[in-house]
């Protein structure tokens, strides 16, 4: 519970200091309240006035403070900041669970230059695979069951890898390939690889031009890189 009882009275008083910007005693008042009070005070005043007193925090109460929001109330609030303080001093400090139920919420615009500017790139991917995408998107269109094998395997040890992850995938075309570090590095058809001698190694007849498009990727865009291509 809060040391103070947050009636209209004190809301009054709380909003006319702010308007003052009278800090030495909104200080003294907020350090009382834990992150879940000061997100309901949010919800009665102007997002002004929550934007004054998120910066009268310190960093990590500001974060807990976002994260005891309602969703919608979190996206009104973070609309005051840039795309790089939502992403520094905002997410970063927040489980990629929660960033990423924000950014679902978001336009996909925005949550994609929110994650090109995190600068832990790592939290970042982390928060990427945890996204959902909408059906005329990238991330939304393409297939989930992908055949992958190694650079350094031999042709033999690829068809005995695709016979295993063919019960997963119900069209073969193209086979990815990667390095030891799991780390895509080209694809292979797999007309190529049924053709090839078996003792040949997969960085002997892969193809190292990956065409790519970002999971958010509108549809219509996708499809002209596809015809392009």
């Amino acid at each position: 519970m809060s040391a103070i009882e947050i009636t209209k009275e004190f809301l009054e008083e709380l909003v006319d200091l702010i308007q003052e910007q009278n800090q030495e005693e909104l200080i003294p008042i907020l350090e009382k309240f834990y992150p879940a009070d000061i997100a309901e005070l949010f919800d009665d005043i102007e997002l002004e006035e929550a934007l004054y007193i998120a910066s009268l925090l310190e960093p990590q109460k500001k974060v807990d403070v976002l994260t005891e929001l309602e969703s919608d109330t979190k996206l009104q609030f973070l609309s005051g900041y840039t795309n790089d303080e939502i992403a520094n001093d905002f997410f970063a400090y927040i489980d990629s669970d929660d960033a990423a139920d924000i950014l679902n919420s978001m336009d996909t615009t925005q949550g994609k230059e929110i994650l090109r500017t995190l600068e832990d790139k790592e939290h970042s991917k982390n928060i990427a695979s945890l996204l959902k995408f909408a059906d005329n998107v990238a991330g939304g269109l393409m297939a989930k069951e992908l055949i992958k094998v190694k650079l350094h395997w031999t042709v033999k040890q690829c068809t005995d890898e695709i016979r295993l992850q063919a019960e997963d995938v119900s069209k073969i075309y193209t086979v990815y390939v990667v390095d030891d570090y799991d780390e895509l590095v080209g694809w292979v058809s797999l007309k190529t690889i049924l053709l090839a001698k078996e003792k040949m190694t997969v960085d002997e007849i892969y193809n190292d031009n990956i065409i790519y498009e970002y999971t958010y990727t509108s549809g219509e865009e996708v499809a002209a890189t596809i015809q392009k291509y």
